[in-house]
């Protein structure tokens, strides 16, 4: 059988982490052709017959089968993903950012190229959510997901919960471990799952949302006193994106969520992910596993790359719905450490008021005054 060539171009942590797998296992099916960085350091550590320092370079080698793109951001990586696709070759990647705000244009690409387009690693580290939402849509019709999909957030709350860590600690230890960045704006504030739930919710409803329009509440606000009062109730908390649709609507938001320490979700520690998705025929369908690292979404990668060697299906981004965002009827309860209109509370846990159920709009009217908001699940 002849061995498909792979160009990585990216070679940061997730990169290094994908050449080294195809050297260390030596699939039958998966030549590490050629990497490609700008950074002459980072192409020096691994060793590989061809090294490019510019992706065009790439493009323009008809040796290559497939590209790995782990550039991470929107542009260039955009640019690179679609002028390969245009070209017929292979992509795999790891870029949410790009995957969730060129969703449309690459459905577009797709229809014309016979390349295959694979993204597994984009959400959910290890955890075959993409696969599985795409092949059970083909069958039944997806009504809701929910999850978390966000495993430096995850591991921060966990640390203050399970462990006592103060806030300030658990973000520092965060990014020590490397589930942080230097500035964790994109994962507190909810942007990476933005992203996330956005993917998702396009491959289960068939529809290309606009990013925009997605509402989420950061985590920053969060503090050790709020945590205390939580867990003196018996309540965890964690940081979840919900996406569902009905009469043509989706609604999509990101927010912290409580729930009793005897949910399934209280289970879901430190860097794991944790997504369910319900089904007309099918009540719920959940996989858990590790979602942030170097070696999950390593993983993730690998595994698309053997899917194009097998010669498999290639993904259809079918956008066959035009549904848009609209958050306008939901209604639930929330426990809130700050000031909301009298009217609307309904008692108090320590400290912290207990809303009666308002809706989205009346939340919204409020936030002003709130310090720090948790959905009651």
């Amino acid at each position: 059988m002849n061995k498909m060539n792979v160009c990585v171009v990216g070679l940061g942590t997730i990169g290094g982490g994908v050449c080294r797998m195809i050297q260390k296992y030596n699939y039958p099916t998966v030549n590490l052709y050629a990497i490609c960085d700008r950074d002459q350091n980072k192409l020096d550590e691994i060793d590989c017959p061809i090294k490019y320092h510019d992706y065009n370079e790439a493009l323009n080698d008809s040796n290559i089968d497939l590209i790995v793109e782990v550039m991470g951001g929107d542009y260039p990586a955009s640019d690179l993903i679609k002028k390969a696709l245009i070209k017929g070759i292979n992509v795999v990647s790891a870029n949410k950012e790009v995957i969730a705000k060129h969703y449309k244009e690459l459905s577009e690409i797709l229809k014309e190229s016979k390349a295959r387009f694979m993204f597994e690693a984009s959400v959910g580290g290890v955890v075959p959510i993409i696969s599985s939402i795409y092949n059970y849509q083909k069958a039944n019709r997806i009504t809701k997901i929910e999850g978390i999909i966000n495993g430096s957030t995850n591991y921060v709350l966990t640390l203050m919960q399970k462990d006592g860590v103060e806030y300030k600690e658990a973000i520092k230890m965060a990014k020590e471990r490397g589930f942080l960045e230097a500035d964790p704006s994109s994962d507190l504030k909810g942007e990476d799952m933005k992203r996330k739930i956005v993917i998702l919710s396009n491959i289960a409803y068939h529809t290309a949302l606009d990013i925009n329009d997605v509402y989420s509440y950061s985590l920053e606000g969060i503090t050790d006193a709020f945590i205390e009062e939580l867990q003196i109730s018996d309540y965890f908390i964690k940081y979840m994106a919900e996406s569902f649709t009905n009469d043509g609507k989706v609604s999509i938001r990101i927010e912290p969520v409580v729930i009793r320490k005897d949910d399934i979700l209280a289970s879901v520690i430190y860097e794991r992910n944790y997504i369910a998705f319900y089904g007309d025929e099918q009540e719920r369908i959940e996989l858990m596993g590790l979602g942030a690292g170097r070696y999950p979404t390593s993983t993730s990668i690998i595994s698309d790359i053997l899917e194009v060697a097998r010669g498999n299906a290639k993904l259809d981004l079918d956008i066959s719905n035009s549904y848009k965002i609209d958050n306008n009827e939901l209604l639930d309860q929330y426990i809130v450490d700050g000031e909301i209109d009298n009217s609307l509370v309904e008692g108090k846990l320590g400290k912290l008021l207990i809303t009666k159920k308002i809706s989205w709009k009346e939340l919204k009217n409020n936030l002003s005054k709130i310090s720090f908001y948790a959905r009651i699940k």
